[in-house]
């Protein structure tokens, strides 16, 4: 595993933790949205130069455009 996967999955597990731990989600909700966020650094990993705010512009955007995905998931 490289050392960006590595540090993925160790932010990722974080995050899980983090959910876990103060109750944010249902269990059953909280993969998806590891999923969400792992979905949303890979995508900021490839596109480098934005603010955080262009980023999560442009990944909503990508997220419109794929086949499949409902205006209220992007909403989310």
């Amino acid at each position: 595993m490289s050392e960006v996967g590595k540090k993925l999955k160790t932010v990722l597990e974080g995050y899980a933790k983090f959910l876990r731990d103060r109750d944010l989600a249902p269990p059953k909700r909280q993969p998806h949205l590891v999923r969400w966020v792992r979905e949303f650094l890979l995508f900021a990993e490839e596109h480098g130069g934005y603010t955080f705010e262009q980023t999560l512009e442009l990944f909503l955007a990508a997220l419109g455009e794929r086949v499949g995905i409902k205006p209220w998931q992007i909403q989310q």
